[in-house]
């Protein structure tokens, strides 16, 4: 059970500082549709650095949403990474996943 003090002290903190020094991570970019986004106005503040403007801000999507995610005027760092191709997954699940007892 969290305690609700600390709760609201540690946000009065971030709201003081304007988020300095603060990490927000923001996974899963793609699962919210455009009608979505543009209803979190909290979420698109912080992007936009209308809220917590000296925080930092890292928000995970799949390749098909990051066309969006860098047309938001605060992102300046985009950074690919890359998975396993087919081959490879084949390759990872057939050295790793065998019928022998270990």
């Amino acid at each position: 059970h969290y305690n609700t003090k600390v709760q609201r002290e540690l946000l009065q903190h971030i709201e003081e500082t304007g988020g300095e020094g603060q990490l927000l991570v923001c996974d899963g970019f793609e699962e919210l549709n455009k009608q979505e986004i543009t209803q979190c106005s909290l979420f698109l503040d912080i992007i936009h650095g209308k809220v917590l403007p000296n925080c930092s801000v890292i928000v995970t999507s799949r390749p098909y949403a990051s066309q969006m995610l860098q047309q938001m005027s605060r992102i300046t760092h985009h950074v690919e990474i890359v998975g396993f191709t087919k081959e490879q997954i084949k390759e990872c699940i057939r050295r790793n996943i065998t019928d022998k007892p270990k």
